[in-house]
């Protein structure tokens, strides 16, 4: 693109749909940076196409992460933070304010023994992180790596739109919920889980209420619990949704309780996808079940 900015390939980061470009900056002190920029974000609704990544738009990362900004980059991302300062995601939140690429064995992994599990939840205090196979000349081998992105990026939806969900109001949601995996119909430790919003934010177009003062009937109006791997195939669903307007199927099962194919928008945004097996698995899976009875006995 210039000779400070360079361009290299797309990457989509292991076992999920987020997409990256390579970026390297080289700055006027000999220094550089070796990044990358989201293309596609569903954590913060970020979506950009290849042609969209262009000079106005990566000279505005430019000047936020050169060797003369850096440390107000670090103070901004720093006051980011909503959760406990004390907690260990917030241990292997520091370990990544180098902004560079960190290898997992020898910085995140030797912080907490699931590093993995402490990324989604940065992730989810809306930070954008990525992560690809790099060689690392410390454990002389290739190791995963994780880049915290120090630079402000335009999402579709602010990141305020998520609100933070406590500790103590996680347990209550895993209480209620029973610990079921509503996809496979089986309990689960709490750790296996993510606490999905049924409503996806893909199609939020104002911010989420609050999560502090939940009765057990709004938590399971709110949400379901999934694996990462079931999220995951969700929120590719949902992005395909969007994008075509068709509501998608359960494992080839094209049935829905309540309208058809075809997303409806109305007064009530949320209402479009009722009926969606994805919105609500168990109420879906209800409803079919109701719909086989009553066939067989006819």
């Amino acid at each position: 693109m210039t000779d400070k900015i360079e361009i290299g390939e797309e990457f989509t980061v292991s076992k999920t749909d987020n997409k990256f470009v390579e970026v390297k900056f080289t700055y006027s002190d000999g220094t550089f940076w070796d990044g990358c920029f989201p293309l596609h974000y569903p954590p913060m609704s970020i979506e950009y196409n290849p042609n969209e990544v262009n000079q106005k738009l990566l000279n505005k990362a430019y000047s936020q992460i050169e060797p003369s900004s850096i440390d107000d980059s670090v103070d901004r991302v720093k006051k980011k933070w909503s959760g406990s300062t004390s907690s260990e995601t917030y241990g292997v939140f520091k370990s990544f304010l180098s902004g560079n690429w960190e290898c997992r064995s020898c910085g995140a992994g030797k912080i907490n023994d699931q590093p993995a599990a402490r990324i989604r939840d940065i992730k989810k205090n809306g930070f954008v992180v990525a992560t690809r196979t790099k060689f690392c000349r410390t454990c002389q081998k290739k190791q995963y790596h994780d880049i915290l992105l120090m630079f402000e990026i335009e999402a579709k939806i602010s990141p305020e739109f998520r609100k933070p969900i406590s500790n103590s109001v996680k347990e209550r949601i895993m209480a209620v919920l029973e610990k079921k995996d509503v996809f496979f119909d089986v309990c689960r430790p709490a750790k296996d889980f993510v606490i999905d919003h049924k409503f996806p934010s893909q199609r939020w177009k104002e911010p989420e209420s609050d999560n502090t003062q939940l009765t057990n009937e709004e938590i399971k109006e709110k949400f379901q619990l999934l694996t990462n791997q079931s999220n995951m195939l969700k929120s590719r669903l949902c992005d395909k949704c969007c994008k075509t307007g068709k509501r998608p199927d359960f494992l080839g099962i094209k049935w829905f309780y309540s309208g058809d194919e075809e997303w409806k928008e109305d007064s009530q945004t949320e209402c479009g996808c009722t009926g969606c097996p994805w919105f609500d698995l168990e109420e879906w899976k209800k409803g079919l079940q109701d719909s086989l009875k009553t066939k067989i006995a006819r």
